[in-house]
């Protein structure tokens, strides 16, 4: 945990920055950091998204790794033609469970200094705090029905990202049961 709140105190990737004279920047204060690890993967559910990865690759058939180089494609052609396209449900997988374990985290957005106020899951539980508190609702089902609206409203975005990467999930289920 120390030497990630290191890394994005003084980020500065693989020394560019230096080299094009900017100078290190620091992202603590930002939700920078919380974005380039849901893009790279990053954090304690890597290890989940490379085993993901390493089963869904010895799944795809060796043969057609042979028949690209049989054809005269190098290593990086036959990853970028044939592995990565066929690889599509497995990217959509591991970025449809990077989405929702980001979304719904709150340690890192807490150690990168992000105002815990903006959480949407600290706003639920104050939520909850605030209908018990008011006195006009008095009925237990009412208080009930809108903390579950506040749950509806919570999880409607990833639904929403769900329902968009699904389509794309089943095409790359069908194309990758084609064999021959």
């Amino acid at each position: 945990m120390l030497p990630l709140y290191m890394h994005f105190r003084n980020f500065d990737p693989l020394h560019l920055f230096g080299l094009l004279g900017i100078g290190a920047k620091n992202w603590l204060t930002t939700v920078k950091p919380v974005y380039l690890m849901t893009i790279l993967g990053c954090g304690l559910r890597s290890g989940l998204f490379i085993y993901i990865f390493i089963q869904f690759f010895r799944g795809i058939p060796k043969e057609l790794e042979e028949a690209a180089f049989v054809d005269g494609a190098g290593a990086f052609r036959t990853y970028f033609t044939i592995m990565l396209p066929n690889a599509v449900p497995s990217l959509i997988t591991v970025t449809v469970f990077s989405l929702v374990w980001q979304y719904n985290d709150s340690f890192y957005s807490g150690l990168f200094g992000i105002k815990s106020d903006y959480l949407i899951s600290v706003k639920l539980a104050s939520l909850t705090g605030t209908i018990n508190s008011l006195d006009q609702i008095v009925n237990p089902e009412i208080q009930q029905a809108y903390l579950d609206a506040g749950i509806v409203l919570m999880v409607v975005p990833i639904v929403i990202i769900y329902i968009i990467l699904q389509r794309k999930f089943i095409e790359g289920v069908e194309r990758s049961g084609i064999v021959g």
